[in-house]
């Protein structure tokens, strides 16, 4: 599914960049966006439920994630980086078509303010028909259809918050889940180890065959062949095509790309958040309010202590660390009501309070940087590689042709297709049919794998057939070693398997150890258990996991209550583990302020659980088709 992969990044910055263009295009790319989204069924590049996504659509989306990061080096052009652009994408077109299903429709007063608001429309602070007007005539696009764009991308906002707005879960549901995790437990433990066997188990020789012989599959060593290969890629096309002078000056010159040489004035920011919940009440707003009101005026009297004060203050636990600065970042970059705030502020100078989604910011401007147009000199390298991928593009197809033809033409060596198109014979590790952890990934596809893994290839020596093993990236190899599959001797493994079956012999042992000494423990006869029992402790479920393994914590934790003490044991990886349980407690007093807080998290936690499952109940019917694979090959420019 769809949302299986996307999730698998949830954790990466990859993932931190393309959460908010699901549902912000606007903030991220700017005026363009809705410019740009005109296009011919030649340009529809993927479909997802019945909605068609734009080669420039992507590539503006694309353009937007390298760019908006500067200052993160791991932010590069990738495949990853690609597909993970197109799959967010998918999902804001799945929340599109949903809205189109059930004819939405966006108020028009919504559509008015929203337009109002964008920075390109105003003069003086005020939005100017005459300036919209004029904008909208200079890109060719008539008010109707601009206006239909934004409409589309406000009804996903209103899809979202359908989800976002409801209170999903109950309340005595949360004082129910408040009560349990806050639910502390009194405990002891004790180990028992090989050394508090009777007698410590022995494997015989004849169990290690005996193992071996039923277990033969498993040592088998698997058929391998080493191969010499060679790899052409539009890189090395690229690396041959030359660029004239002529050439860069007339692609900086061309007004298409005069936007591509400005940089946007950047601003580093220092803020201190008050937050409110999202169901938070009237009372602890106005509360929060006035804090930020007091901190506003004492900080303008004492502007030298803002970092002092938000490490204290500060509601952004991961700003306050660094006194409230958020670094340099660009007009768009954060939401309205911030980012409108941030660029009218002089330089050192403290904000009134600044309402959001997230509570109140009280911002301070420490720097400005202003924006410039790049000179030809400092963009010739970025156009020189973007006209060189260009040329190389118009050639790929025809040199590819002249690679495949030759490896299948002369079938008995690769040296002819490595002397003319100047490429480099290289050798491979030993490959299995499943590849090899120390190949490259070109190397352990499955359909060049199996082209490798036939007779022709093996017995014969010859050449495989050119293989597209990614966008514009063939390859052609030779086998020059092959071994068959065969067993590994019992005398290579002989201390491996018997290593193992002691110590499955050890955790059986162990086990019958500890479950009698658990019911001895339970019937009043601890005489005859001899432990050491440790301190008792008392604990919550995320604090006892700092001091015991995940397996014991699961066993505590879900051990029955009846009655006290009650005694349980688990196998773990040093031994076997004997738990006491003495008692539980309950803290039933929480403030409303902290019900609110878990109410938001629970809310928010089963309402993306919610639209999970409907982009994945609306994918699995109509799932991503992607129609030009290109894309996703780095050597196709984002513009």
């Amino acid at each position: 599914m769809l949302l299986e992969k996307f999730r698998d990044l949830s954790q990466t910055w990859v993932a931190k960049l393309l959460l908010v263009l699901i549902m912000v295009p606007f903030a991220l790319f700017g005026i363009n966006y809705y410019f740009n989204q005109g296009s011919s069924g030649a340009d529809v590049v993927a479909k997802v439920a019945g909605q068609s996504i734009t080669l420039s659509e992507f590539n503006q989306t694309l353009k937007s994630q390298l760019e908006q990061s500067p200052d993160n080096s791991s932010v590069t052009d990738s495949q990853q980086l690609r597909f993970s652009v197109l799959q967010a994408l998918s999902i804001r077109h799945v929340m599109q078509g949903y809205a189109e299903d059930i004819h939405l429709q966006v108020p028009n007063q919504l559509l008015a303010s929203d337009i109002a608001q964008i920075p390109y429309f105003m003069d003086n602070g005020q939005f100017s028909p005459k300036k919209y007007e004029a904008l909208l005539r200079d890109r060719g696009m008539t008010p109707v259809r601009f206006e239909n764009a934004v409409r589309a991308d406000l009804a996903v906002g209103l899809v979202r918050d359908t989800f976002s707005a409801t209170q999903w879960v109950p309340n005595t549901s949360v004082l129910a889940f408040m009560r349990l995790t806050g639910q502390q437990r009194s405990y002891a433990t004790a180990q028992l180890t090989v050394k508090d066997l009777a007698q410590m188990p022995s494997v015989s020789d004849k169990e290690v065959s005996a193992y071996y012989q039923s277990h033969k599959e498993q040592f088998q060593v698997p058929e391998q062949v080493k191969l010499n290969y060679v790899v052409l890629s539009m890189a090395d096309i690229v690396n041959q095509s030359p660029v004239t002078k002529e050439e860069i000056e007339r692609f900086y010159k061309d007004p298409a790309n005069a936007q591509r040489w400005q940089t946007k004035e950047s601003r580093r920011v220092s803020h201190i958040l008050f937050s409110v919940p999202s169901h938070a009440s009237q009372q602890i707003k106005e509360t929060q309010l006035e804090k930020a009101k007091k901190t506003a005026i004492y900080l303008r009297a004492h502007i030298k202590e803002f970092a002092q004060v938000a490490k204290k203050e500060s509601d952004d636990s991961v700003s306050a660390k660094q006194g409230g600065d958020l670094g340099f970042f660009t007009q768009g970059t954060m939401v309205a009501q911030f980012d409108r705030a941030a660029f009218a502020l002089a330089l050192n100078q403290v904000s009134d309070p600044i309402e959001t989604p997230y509570g109140y910011h009280i911002l301070l401007v420490t720097a400005i940087k202003p924006g410039k147009i790049k000179s030809l000199e400092e963009v010739t390298p970025v156009i020189t590689a973007e006209l060189k991928k260009e040329h190389a593009q118009k050639h790929f197809a025809e040199i590819a042709d002249q690679f495949s033809n030759m490896v299948y033409e002369q079938s008995t060596s690769l040296n002819p297709v490595v002397d003319k198109f100047k490429l480099t014979l290289e050798t491979s590790p030993w490959l299995t049919p499943f590849g090899s952890k120390d190949a490259s990934a070109y190397l352990n596809q499955p359909k060049f794998l199996k082209a490798i893994f036939n007779a022709e290839s093996i017995k014969d020596g010859r050449n495989t057939q050119a293989i597209e093993v990614a966008p514009n990236v063939l390859i052609a190899a030779r086998v020059i070693s092959h071994q068959s599959a065969h067993d590994r001797p019992l005398s290579d493994l002989k201390t491996t398997i018997q290593t193992m079956l002691e110590r499955e012999a050890q955790d059986k042992a162990l086990t019958e150890l500890g479950q009698h000494s658990v019911t001895l423990l339970n019937k009043g006869k601890g005489q005859e258990v001899k432990v050491n029992w440790s301190k008792e402790l008392s604990q919550s479920r995320s604090e006892a996991i700092n001091h015991l393994p995940q397996a014991v914590v699961r066993a505590l934790y879900s051990a029955p209550i009846n009655h006290f003490p009650y005694y349980l044991g688990v196998l773990t990886d040093q031994g076997y583990t004997l738990l006491q349980l003495n008692g539980v407690q309950y803290h039933d007093n929480f403030s409303n302020e902290k019900t609110q807080q878990i109410s938001a998290a629970l809310d928010k936690n089963y309402a993306q659980g919610i639209v999970e499952s409907f982009i994945d109940g609306v994918e699995s019917k109509k799932p991503l088709r992607i129609l030009n694979q290109s894309i996703l090959n780095t050597q196709s420019n984002p513009s």
